[in-house]
């Protein structure tokens, strides 16, 4: 009976000894035709374009490895959530030197404009609850862009 390179076990005396064999998927058609039937149902499960290695210890098989003969395709995937707009300062603001006018640029009349009607309309929601209505005044633009100037310059100052 012939034996393949797979299915090939050195017997050696003394246990707990580990053999190391390896070898291809290449049947001939005279391996096949003296081959038993649990070899066939092998060669069933088994690829010809597959290798095998198995390590054993005496007869059980304690690892085994398999891989192609053709390498893995490599595909290279389209780059993606790339910035591509650098971020810096823009033309307007290079050649502010003041902070006064800084502030101005990061503070906008449109931004003073919607706090001012954010807040007027909670004055307005909570004015039934002053006895006063001079205690419930609707604010201005200045009194918003003054609150957020403290606000700014609490905040950049060097605290002691």
């Amino acid at each position: 009976m012939m034996m393949r390179l797979d299915d090939l076990v050195l017997e050696e005396s003394g246990t707990g000894e580990e053999e190391h064999i390896s070898g291809g998927q290449h049947d001939s058609e005279s391996e096949m035709s003296v081959a038993s039937n649990s070899e066939d149902e092998d060669n069933v499960n088994r690829s010809t374009d597959d290798y095998m290695d198995h390590l054993k210890k005496n007869i059980n098989i304690i690892e085994s490895w398999k891989w192609k003969k053709k390498p893995i395709k490599k595909t290279k995937q389209t780059p993606r959530n790339i910035c591509i707009h650098v971020p810096a300062i823009i033309r307007p603001t290079k050649e502010l030197t003041d902070i006064s006018d800084i502030w101005k640029c990061l503070i906008n009349d449109r931004l003073i404009e919607s706090r001012v009607e954010e807040t007027d309309m909670y004055i307005c929601f909570v004015i039934p609850n002053y006895f006063c209505s001079r205690d419930a005044r609707d604010t201005d633009g200045a009194e918003v862009e003054a609150l957020f100037g403290l606000a700014f310059f609490g905040w950049c100052l060097p605290r002691k």
